[in-house]
């Protein structure tokens, strides 16, 4: 299983390394494995049918054997917060067959091993490799207990007893390559994430790796993936509810033979040593061999031992070469972040910049329709106005200079009317307009050049 930094800064390589290699070394030999799997299936329909006895599990009644059928495991979440997905769990629906049962997962008693493997629906009906595959299916699993043993009869003999009232569980045993993690939130709608190098900081919040099986609210869960199942163990306490004994044979009646009496075992080992101290040849050539076995071993033990130290020597070396980098890596975050710190005041002294040169161009375009008295603090609000803002300030003062423009307009022809009655006051006397004048039209030229200077804005003066 490929183990991420972050997994190793977690202090969780070692959990994730025995694991490991475990499953490599039951990995190795799957291939043939299998092979004799599919073909012990052709040649074997037993798996096509509910069994009921030993007969019908393997072809012949073995008084010595006991049937045992139960569900191994159930596709979805169980009590571990381990997740057998449904496509993981139907490529390993097979991988059971031929596998030990043990009691409450001890592998030093082994009490029996699965013959048989098949993938059922929710209704008990199988399902074919043709079939669709439900999100919701079981693995059943059949096998035989070695009930005329004796120093486990007693144990089976308790086991399918408790089996028959309920009180009996069984429990899966696998082994993994890899796994990613499942998220179900309060609704119980789950979400897969891939474990890699950006998520694998994830690990360490898994329950059976010490974490509390939570994450930012949302219950986390391992989903196991190229799954291998390694035996069954008989349990009262199941981490899948599912897991019943629907099938447990009673015992019959105890079978003659089987394991020999100890006085016998006895008086035959005395019979051997009698025998062996007859043969004082032959035991000194035996002792010869096991010393020149012993000093081969002794060779063998030093190679060890220095294999020991390379690997040790090796892993030193690994380590300092994990910290040199470890050290390059965090130099390279120092410069990083200086760089980044750079970055942001260059891109805040732009932007100052830019604002600024908005400003000025705002002004000029400002200036050029109203009056502006405080330049600086106009500027200033100028650069951090949005342009919305500024595009109806513009109108606004086109606005205001028309009407400017107009009023000036108004004044003009105000101050050209005062004017005229100036004029018409002033010349009063001085012009005579009555037909028949000599002086008819020098008066009219005179008020003509006096209305002229007074729409343009000089004095008249009054001539003789």
């Amino acid at each position: 299983m490929r183990i991420y930094d972050i997994e190793k800064l977690d202090k969780l390589e070692n959990k994730l390394e025995k694991a490991s290699i475990r499953i490599l070394a039951k990995v190795n030999s799957l291939s043939q494995e299998q092979e004799f799997i599919l073909k012990y299936l052709k040649q074997d329909n037993s798996t096509d049918a509910s069994v009921e006895s030993v007969k019908d599990l393997i072809g012949i009644d073995q008084p010595d054997l006991s049937l045992i059928v139960s569900i191994l495991v159930s596709a979805g979440w169980n009590l571990n917060d381990d997740v057998f997905a449904k496509e993981e769990l139907w490529k390993a629906k097979l991988t059971p067959i031929h596998k030990p049962m043990n009691d409450e997962h001890d592998e030093s008693i082994i009490l029996g091993h699965i013959v048989a493997s098949r993938a059922l629906d929710k209704n008990g009906n199988e399902i074919g490799d043709n079939d669709n595959i439900p999100d919701d299916f079981d693995i059943e699993v059949a096998g035989v207990l070695y009930k005329s043993l004796p120093k486990i009869k007693d144990r089976i003999e308790q086991i399918i007893d408790k089996a028959n009232k309920g009180e009996m569980f069984v429990s899966m045993e696998c082994w993994f390559d890899d796994f990613a993690y499942a998220f179900k939130d309060q609704n119980n709608k789950v979400k897969i994430v891939a474990r890699d190098e950006k998520t694998a900081f994830l690990t360490k919040y898994l329950r059976v790796y010490g974490g509390a099986g939570e994450y930012q609210g949302y219950k986390i869960g391992r989903v196991l993936k190229n799954i291998v199942f390694g035996g069954q163990g008989f349990v009262e306490s199941p981490a899948n509810p599912e897991s019943v004994i629907k099938i447990a044979a009673n015992l019959n009646k105890d079978l003659e033979g089987g394991v020999e009496n100890m006085n016998d075992a006895d008086k035959k080992l005395e019979a051997a040593l009698a025998d062996l101290e007859s043969k004082n040849a032959e035991i000194t050539k035996l002792t010869k061999e096991l010393n020149e076995t012993k000093a081969q071993l002794d060779i063998w033990k030093t190679k060890v031992a220095e294999v020991d130290q390379a690997i040790q020597k090796s892993l030193s070396e690994g380590k300092q070469a994990f910290e040199k980098l470890e050290a390059e890596k965090s130099n390279i975050q120092k410069l990083l972040d200086d760089m980044t710190k750079r970055a942001e005041s260059a891109e805040k002294d732009l932007a100052e910049i830019r604002k600024s040169e908005l400003a000025r161009t705002r002004f000029d375009q400002l200036s050029k329709l109203v009056n502006v008295e405080d330049k600086d603090a106009t500027m200033a609000e100028l650069g951090s106005m949005s342009d919305d803002t500024f595009n109806t300030i513009i109108k606004y003062s086109k606005n205001t200079k028309a009407e400017e423009i107009e009023k000036e307009g108004e004044k003009e022809e105000i101050s050209a009317e005062a004017s005229l009655d100036t004029v018409e006051k002033n010349t009063k006397d001085d012009v005579n307009l009555q037909p028949g004048n000599d002086n008819e039209d020098d008066d009219i030229n005179k008020l003509a050049l006096a209305t002229a200077k007074r729409l343009l804005g000089r004095e008249e003066k009054e001539t003789d």
